[in-house]
């Protein structure tokens, strides 16, 4: 037996004797990747104008 038979066994043991199917492609890789930068963005935004106000609110304090 060689190193296909025997992996084409492993493989009918686990409950699937094909290869795996693709379940991600490249557009999907890259949308899900603009996803990510988009949220990080929003995140980035969103602490800088969180810090401004505490700023704001600190220095109206004070006065």
């Amino acid at each position: 037996m060689n190193e296909d038979e025997q992996l084409r066994e492993r493989f009918r043991g686990l409950g699937f004797a094909g290869e795996p199917p693709m379940t991600s492609t490249a557009v999907d890789d890259l949308a899900r990747g603009r996803r990510h930068l988009r949220r990080r963005r929003a995140a980035a935004l969103g602490g800088g104008a969180l810090g401004v106000a505490a700023a704001g609110v600190g220095v109206a304090l004070l006065l």
